[in-house]
């Protein structure tokens, strides 16, 4: 089988060169399958030429859309940096109010917006979330704990990372 010219010129004559001498090449045909979920993972594959389709179970597609929104978040954000005016605009608080807690020269604009972009991400994104697994139980295929537990740290850790990227 001949490389498609565009994997030749991402992998480059010489790569592609080494992969043929120490890996095994596999024709498949239309619609057949390269592995499953649950397969060991005892090999690399690398498409040579045509196209691939990944299945993922709608539960994990729910969860990667779910994470995906709250990337949006500080992805969005960071397009106000590109507003000027927003980082000139402040917003203070009147002496002895403490609504700003530690910013008591006052906040900008532009912080403001960018915790808010980020905070509605998180909120949609738990929506998603919340409801992704509501319908799998609904479906009498629930998320098991462990697994439930594993999505909510890295959704968290995720969410902290963002607030930190935009403050």
């Amino acid at each position: 089988m001949n490389a498609s010219p565009r994997t030749t010129d991402q992998l480059g004559a010489d790569m592609l060169g080494y992969l043929r001498v120490g890996g095994t090449e596999v024709e498949l045909a239309a619609g057949e399958t390269i592995i499953h979920k649950g397969d060991p993972g005892v090999a690399v594959y690398f498409i040579l030429a045509g196209d691939v389709e990944v299945r993922l179970p709608a539960a994990a597609q729910r969860v990667a859309a779910a994470l995906a929104v709250l990337a949006w978040g500080p992805l969005m954000a960071t397009q106000f940096l590109h507003i000027p005016i927003l980082d000139d605009l402040y917003v203070r608080s009147e002496s002895g109010a403490s609504w700003l807690g530690p910013f008591t020269e006052g906040v900008t604009f532009l912080t403001l917006a960018c915790v808010g972009v980020v905070l509605f991400a998180a909120a949609a994104s738990a929506l998603i979330l919340w409801r992704s697994r509501k319908r799998c139980s609904a479906e009498l295929r629930p998320i098991a704990r462990p697994a439930w537990s594993g999505i909510t740290a890295v959704w968290l850790v995720s969410l902290v990372l963002s607030l930190v990227l935009v403050l």
